[in-house]
């Protein structure tokens, strides 16, 4: 236990989006790059045309654009740099606390705006990022680009970080394809492409604490679940985004398969048509 380090910041310590903070500006520079690709990808989800499977497919991908890729450069780097810009006397107490009233807020208010925004259109769902994705580029580019690199020699685990995808990948769209129907059945658990997808998956996942762990610099560091109280906010962690998740996913279905139709939105123009038509 006592060659075991909490981490601190450092890029040995971080994800494959922090380290590449680390070796390009420190956090600032990835962070506007990801708020750039954020915006960008808002407007094209909201600019997508026509209906149908093409349209679905365009969707799926700005969506993975807009949140798996710029808001994981965003939301990644934003404890790295509290660190850098504020004192330590300031980081918790003031920074973090405002970082983490706004993360709640935004929670809660999107939901909100979203739900309005989406019974004149459910474009503007989308497209209402814009404007606030180019106050955020502007600042941030002026606030925080030019914030000084930092691990220059840091290295990149690619070898984690991509077992890491292809098992998330494989695990989620086993989930995805179990929810649609196969044979007599409303679900697709009978489908043996579902157990398939989630089996390499959770294979693939599994191995990958073992690869880690023989890594000299990994991106997941396996000793740090040594530390008991490291391993127990990892799990509550766990719990918690689950929850989260389920809560804004079973919402988005009640606004548009429910809410919308019956305030006067013809469910042929919810998103869900779009997709599954």
């Amino acid at each position: 236990m006592d060659n075991v380090r909490i981490p601190t910041g450092d890029g040995d310590y971080r994800s494959l989006i922090g380290r590449l903070s680390d070796m390009y500006g420190r956090g600032g520079r990835v962070f506007t790059i990801g708020d750039i690709v954020f915006t960008t990808a808002s407007l094209l989800l909201g600019l997508t045309p026509g209906y149908g499977a093409v349209a679905g497919i365009q969707m799926v991908t700005y969506r993975f654009l807009q949140g798996g890729l710029g808001g994981a450069m965003m939301f990644g780097n934003s404890a790295a740099l509290i660190t850098d810009v504020y004192p330590p006397e300031r980081r918790g107490g003031v920074a973090q606390g405002i970082v983490g009233i706004s993360f709640s807020a935004g929670s809660i208010l999107g939901l909100v705006i979203g739900g309005l925004l989406a019974t004149i259109n459910w474009r503007w769902v989308f497209l209402y990022n814009v404007p606030i994705g180019i106050i955020s580029i502007v600042w941030a580019y002026r606030s925080v680009y030019g914030l000084p690199a930092g691990f220059a020699k840091a290295k990149i685990d690619w070898i984690g970080a991509s077992l890491l995808t292809v098992s998330l990948v494989l695990l989620l769209m086993g989930l995805m394809l179990s929810m649609t129907p196969y044979g007599n059945s409303s679900l697709g658990w009978g489908n043996p492409m579902v157990w398939i997808l989630l089996g390499i998956g959770g294979a693939l996942f599994s191995s990958l604490f073992f690869i880690e762990s023989k890594i000299p610099e990994p991106m997941l560091r396996v000793r740090l679940f040594r530390i008991r109280q490291f391993t127990y906010g990892v799990v509550s962690s766990l719990f918690l985004f689950l929850a989260q998740g389920a809560n804004v996913f079973v919402l988005s279905l009640l606004l548009q398969a429910i809410y919308l139709p019956l305030h006067g939105v013809p469910y042929a123009d919810t998103p869900l048509w779009l997709v599954y038509t």
